[in-house]
């Protein structure tokens, strides 16, 4: 029989929106994910106030609203404070800010990180700047193309 799975809703809200209702907010990378809890090392507090490490749940893993949390990666996380413990779930408004990988190429080989921006819209910037840059691009081909097949038009 299979397990029973429970329905995850948020509102249509932005995430920046989810994430205000949070009672501590922080930028923090996952150093230990076990089960439905996240352990993470703190950066930067932008609400609230917190440890240098904080530990994070999340409703079980067959709830939609379940939040998976990466090892090594870094996050803002938005958690609210419920029996004296800090809880986040998919509608919180959490969001990635840099990948494990990213981190570890981040790390100088003396073994020290070498600073980084921890500002919560510094990857997206580099994305849409990306994103501008193709559809100029692709414009600009076509029209190339355009005036190609009108010059080989007036030709003939």
């Amino acid at each position: 029989m299979p397990a029973e799975v429970l329905a995850c809703s948020c509102t249509n809200e932005s995430d920046e929106t989810h994430r205000a209702g949070g009672d501590l907010i922080f930028v923090g990378t996952a150093v230990r994910v076990q089960g439905e809890a996240a352990t993470f090392v703190v950066e930067k507090t932008l609400k609230g106030q917190s440890d240098e490490e904080e530990v994070v749940s999340t409703p079980e893993v067959n709830n939609s609203c379940h939040t998976t949390f990466a090892e090594g990666a870094t996050y803002v996380v938005s958690a609210r404070l419920r029996s004296g413990e800090l809880y986040t779930d998919y509608c919180s408004g959490n969001r990635l800010v840099r990948s494990a990988e990213v981190n570890r190429a981040l790390v100088a080989p003396g073994g020290s990180a070498r600073p980084v921006s921890t500002s919560p819209g510094g990857q997206d910037r580099g994305v849409k700047y990306t994103v501008v840059a193709g559809v100029g691009l692709c414009l600009i081909t076509a029209l190339g193309i355009g005036a190609w097949l009108l010059a080989k038009r007036r030709a003939a």
